[in-house]
């Protein structure tokens, strides 16, 4: 399985794990060495979802690669502190820190980045409408950022793709919803990433 997934490595310029792969024990257990070859690559990765079950069962696999950069949720947030046993209600900077420098997204009503190092909070204004599906697209966008940012400016690649990411998102949102109201859906906020990504990142810059 894994030679299979190394012939995809040359043709990457960062990768997204998580939407798709499942919770397959067998799976999860297989995949494990790609990562050691992925991770020699020297391309950044986004955990995402079952991307973030996978590295509580084996953290192994991100610990000091601090290319890596991790979107938990509340929930997801306390399995990752459990897994490098801190407690639930442990500072996002303390949880980076302790997985050897890594990106967290800390997603909540504010999203709290850290890679133990430097710290950010995005407060950018949102959605009152929380979409199934939008963790997709701030997954999406931040692991294309990321390789934008890795190439131009590596220092702090992780924080600053994160930011730019969330901001991203939560703009889209906020205009979806001011046309949507209620019915607003992910697709409504796919379609206003350009604008919204227009109003935070010119083109003309």
């Amino acid at each position: 399985m894994c030679q299979a997934l190394m012939q995809w490595a040359p043709n990457l310029h960062a990768l997204a794990i998580g939407p798709g792969l499942g919770r397959d024990p067998q799976m999860l257990s297989a995949i494990q060495p790609f990562f050691t070859e992925i991770k020699s690559s020297n391309i950044p990765l986004l955990f995402d979802g079952d991307g973030i079950h996978l590295l509580t069962l084996y953290p192994g696999i991100v610990v000091g690669y601090k290319k890596a950069v991790i979107t938990p949720n509340v929930n997801e947030f306390k399995r990752l502190c459990a897994c490098m046993n801190l407690a639930e209600d442990t500072p996002v900077h303390i949880l980076a820190k302790r997985m050897g420098g890594v990106t967290i997204v800390q997603k909540g009503v504010v999203d709290k980045i850290s890679n133990g190092e430097i710290t950010v909070i995005c407060e950018e204004e949102g959605s009152p409408r929380r979409c199934g599906g939008q963790g997709d697209i701030l997954a999406g966008s931040m692991t294309t950022f990321l390789y934008w940012i890795n190439k131009a400016h590596p220092e702090h690649a992780g924080v600053v793709a994160a930011l730019a990411a969330c901001t991203l998102t939560r703009t889209a949102a906020r205009i979806a919803f001011t046309h949507h109201h209620r019915s607003t859906t992910t697709i409504n906020i796919l379609e206003h990433l350009e604008e919204a990504l227009e109003q935070h990142f010119p083109c003309g810059l």
